[in-house]
């Protein structure tokens, strides 16, 4: 089963300070997790155009723990 989140206005403050930190929450840092699927997969729309990388660092500052690089892995972003 594979569930794909989508993301509108990726690049904004709302995404950066509580949608990506609560993902990560719901996909490792709960004690019941994983809440959402093993395959989950994270989209972001924006009308920005940033590369990926600069992307994820901005974005994601505020996910933190030990499994923060399998959960980037799992992000794609589209202008």
């Amino acid at each position: 089963e594979t569930l794909t989140v989508v993301i509108f206005g990726a690049t904004g403050d709302l995404a950066k300070k509580k949608l990506f930190p609560a993902l990560y929450e719901l996909l490792y840092g709960c004690p019941e997790a994983p809440l959402l699927p093993a395959s989950t997969r994270i989209l972001g729309f924006g009308r920005a155009r940033v590369e990926l990388g600069e992307f994820l660092a901005k974005q994601c500052v505020n996910v933190t723990g030990p499994r923060r690089a399998d959960f980037l892995s799992r992000i794609a972003y589209f202008q």
